[in-house]
């Protein structure tokens, strides 16, 4: 099969979504799917650059071309700076993207997110990851550190009109996804099921690129496709006895409209479920951004 251009897939989720496993099984996959190159030594694939950027976790599953850990110690930033556990996350990020020189050569590049989703999101570490995603490229990370690009970037010039100069510069941005995980089986309940909904929305408008929500879990639960597609549906399903109800109504109306910019798939991270249509969205969330 071949490859259109450079896919990087930066996961975001709240805790307990299963990012972890989804990131092992993503690359699985994509060994699976793709032709891999085996770099013999390392003894990984190299097709993939597969990045930790969760200072916090304990335990990563999918192998690694990069690890946050090995470069910070998240206690011991706690106890330097007297912050507490999302500020640490905030600080290692900014001090790991302050240093950043990573140059992708990889086809597809897979990067797992700190469990506090506020903390990478609402920081401006995020913002400025996804900046450096787009054009870190082999070769293109070198032109920015030389040309206007680069202070474009730095003075918070948006990622379109940055694509736009780098094109004239002849930069080829990446192909940036974020996948929002979103556990299935607790999206049964309606509130849990619209709030994630209003975070999708945020996730778009802070970060301006494609945005695919990735529905995790559907062999414990199925994606509540009938609520995305009906509203009337959704609003059967709403408990008339809930506090929440008429707050629920008006913004399930609201999105309504909204859900037509949706791209969204379920998986299974277990069983591999969904994976064949995660790849034929991919595709045609890549061929529509173009």
């Amino acid at each position: 099969m071949a490859y259109k251009s450079t896919k990087t897939f930066l996961i975001v989720g709240m805790a307990g979504t299963g990012k972890s496993t989804f990131s092992q099984s993503l690359y699985t996959w994509i060994s699976s799917q793709y032709p891999p190159i085996i770099d013999f030594k390392s003894c990984l694939n190299s097709n993939i650059t597969s990045i930790n950027l969760d200072p916090a976790t304990l335990k990563v599953k999918m192998p690694l071309d990069l690890d946050i850990r090995e470069y910070f110690d998240y206690e011991n930033v706690m106890e330097t700076y007297n912050i507490g556990p999302n500020g640490a996350v905030t600080t290692i990020i900014n001090l790991f993207l302050m240093r950043w020189d990573v140059k992708i050569t990889s086809n597809f590049v897979i990067i797992d997110t700190p469990g506090q989703i506020e903390a990478f999101v609402w920081s401006n570490a995020g913002k400025v990851l996804v900046d450096k995603l787009v054009y870190c490229r082999s070769g293109v990370s070198d032109k920015i550190g030389d040309n206007s690009v680069k202070n474009d970037l730095m003075s918070g010039e948006s990622i379109e009109s940055g694509k736009s100069k780098s094109a004239k510069a002849g930069v080829n941005p990446n192909s940036v996804i974020l996948l929002y995980l979103i556990d299935s089986q607790e999206c049964k309940k309606p509130s849990v099921f619209m709030c994630n909904m209003i975070y999708a929305l945020i996730l778009k408008l802070r970060f301006n690129v494609p945005i695919l929500i990735v529905f995790n879990k559907v062999d414990l639960s199925p994606m509540p496709v009938e609520w995305i597609s009906n509203y009337e549906k959704f609003m059967n399903d709403v408990n008339d006895d809930s506090m929440c109800n008429s707050l629920l109504s008006s913004m399930a109306l609201y999105f309504e409209e909204y859900y037509r910019s949706f791209d969204y798939i379920g998986v299974s991270s277990i069983t591999g479920e969904g994976r064949d249509e995660f790849f034929e969205r991919i595709e045609k969330m890549m061929d529509k951004n173009v």
